[in-house]
């Protein structure tokens, strides 16, 4: 997992981006627990705070869970159906109350959506 630092995007956002994009990826499996935070400290020579954050991140969208005590830290969480759900229809409806999404392309993803589901639907 490599970061830019010249990048414009801060530095916990490309360490949040690149855990999930290993945890999407298969490199980091269900349970799985993260290298320490000195450990990702030293992996992508950043200090701690930045780790927190990019901890906070991921937390925040669900993809991992903290555990206190001698056996914690942070592990690769299980994400259920109706979380990832509700995850999008709110990541949906910020989309398009902030238009950071037009209505015509909301429209256009609907619509592949429905014709992509409309065979299992008739299978099912």
């Amino acid at each position: 997992m490599k970061i830019d630092p010249q990048s414009p995007a801060d530095l916990s956002a490309q360490i949040a981006k690149a855990i999930r994009d290993a945890i999407v990826g298969g490199e980091m499996i269900v349970d799985e627990r993260l290298p320490s935070e000195t450990e990702l400290c030293d992996q992508f020579d950043v200090s701690r705070s930045t780790v927190r954050e990019a901890l906070k991140r991921l937390a925040a969208q669900n993809l991992i869970r903290t555990q206190r005590g001698a056996t914690g830290g942070a592990f690769v969480r299980r994400l259920s159906y109706d979380e990832a759900q509700a995850q999008h229809v709110t990541t949906s409806t910020l989309l398009l109350s902030m238009n950071a999404v037009d209505f015509e392309t909301a429209c256009e993803a609907r619509f592949a959506l429905e014709r992509a589901c409309a065979p299992l639907s008739a299978e099912r």
